[in-house]
């Protein structure tokens, strides 16, 4: 399920107008999750998505079984 979600958001990701690159990180306390840093056009941040499974105690349903985190992070000044 974690690898169909990945996918599905990396398309959503390739999709956007300003994309201009990707790369892929393995995230989480077993390297059990993705983030993907991706860089926009004319944009000095990248976008940081991490999407990585939630801890158990969390988990109510199958729709609460991973996280996805959206962030900026700055690139240069």
């Amino acid at each position: 399920m974690l690898n169909n979600l990945s996918q599905t958001i990396k398309k959503e990701i390739e999709a956007l107008p300003d994309y201009q690159s990707m790369a892929t990180d393995t995230v989480g306390l077993y390297d059990d999750g993705y983030r993907y840093k991706v860089k926009l056009k004319g944009k000095r941040k990248e976008l940081w998505v991490d999407v990585y499974p939630t801890e158990d105690g969390y988990v109510e349903s199958q729709v609460d079984k991973y996280t996805i985190r959206v962030d900026q992070f700055l690139m240069y000044q």
